[in-house]
């Protein structure tokens, strides 16, 4: 059970290569369930179309687990650590509360 725990906080917390391109997969996942979502609004309900909603419902509620199973502090210093540069990157002060 400790190496599953490792092995999810490494995948949504590291630097490494395979830690990065896992959270770009999960970043186009997101994209492409929004955009699936959206599209399938309209349409008449099939059986098909269900189970594809319940099977991506599944992997939202997976992916939603995995991160509960990470401390919140370790995602927020994952998400500051990281060099990223985003619209609006954090102040002096926020950083200096959480970390």
């Amino acid at each position: 059970m400790e190496a599953l725990h490792r092995t999810v906080r490494l995948l949504y917390t590291g630097q490494s290569q395979r830690a990065r391109r896992f959270r770009y997969g999960l970043i186009v996942f997101d994209a492409v369930t929004i955009v699936y979502f959206i599209a399938t609004a309209a349409l008449p309900t099939t059986p098909v179309m269900t189970a594809l909603n319940t099977g991506l419902g599944l992997l939202i509620l997976l992916d939603w687990s995995c991160r509960a199973y990470v401390p919140v502090p370790q995602l927020i210093y994952a998400a500051f650590r990281s060099n990223a540069n985003g619209l609006l990157p954090p102040s002096d002060e926020c950083l200096r509360r959480v970390l």
